[in-house]
């Protein structure tokens, strides 16, 4: 999903989802997705490859942060992985991640 050159990059193969999701959506609630990719309300947008650190990693790995995430691509919901696994302090680290992202949509709601 956030690798440099994943499939799910594909133009067409984004409209194709989109479509099945519009003609599914008594089963789908959304997206696992780098950006939004409708403005139909009823999805769900979860972005993955949330780090506050990095934009990046030698495996191909595009971090973006969570204020990118939720303000520049609509993301609903935070997907932190290596952040959080790689952390020596998992606890302390979801925290941060959590009050980070609760602080962005703060600030949206407020504008």
């Amino acid at each position: 999903m956030s690798s440099k050159g994943a499939l799910t990059n594909n133009e067409d193969y984004v409209k194709g989802v989109i479509k099945c999701a519009e003609k599914y959506s008594d089963y789908v609630i959304g997206f696992i997705s780098q950006s939004r990719l409708t403005t139909d309300n009823k999805f769900i947008h979860c972005t993955p490859g949330i780090h506050l650190n990095h934009t990046g990693d030698q495996l191909g790995q595009q971090y973006v942060t969570p204020r990118q995430a939720i303000d520049g691509r609509g993301a609903d919901i935070l997907i932190v992985g290596r952040a959080i696994t790689d952390s020596i302090n998992r606890i302390k680290t979801c925290e941060e991640y959590q009050q980070e992202g609760y602080n962005v949509y703060e600030q949206l709601r407020n504008i």
